[in-house]
């Protein structure tokens, strides 16, 4: 993530599926201070408790992750809220749900994400 941020990244994801919820947390918040030291913002993928907990800037939340519902209501106003949209419908009721923003993809195909299914480009 340090070299991400060295070359000008400003948000930043992480996205940590196996390491355990204590140990996730102190590094969400050894990241969230090395991202504020540039005026960046932080996500963490799935775990509302954990982006609440280590003081990350935000949440972002896939179709099997809590709802934007009630991670809106767990977050308040004062932490960013994204969702991941497969369709027009979706991303609109993440939208009507609290999220402040939804994603789309993967536009290319990725080996990093196994799960990402078929690129969808850039005109969807």
């Amino acid at each position: 993530m340090r070299a991400a941020i060295e070359a000008g990244a400003r948000i930043v994801q992480i996205r940590d599926k196996s390491s355990d919820t204590r140990s996730l947390i102190k590094e969400v918040e050894r990241c969230v201070g090395v991202v504020e030291a540039v005026h960046g913002i932080l996500f963490v993928n799935d775990r509302v408790d954990v982006a609440l907990a280590a003081g990350a800037h935000g949440v972002h939340l896939g179709d099997e992750d809590m709802s934007v519902g009630k991670a809106r209501e767990l977050a308040g106003d004062g932490r960013l809220i994204g969702a991941s949209a497969a369709t027009l419908e979706e991303a609109k009721a993440a939208i009507a749900a609290g999220a402040d923003y939804v994603s789309v993809g993967a536009i290319f195909a990725t080996k990093t994400k196994l799960d990402a299914g078929e690129p969808v480009g850039c005109e969807r």
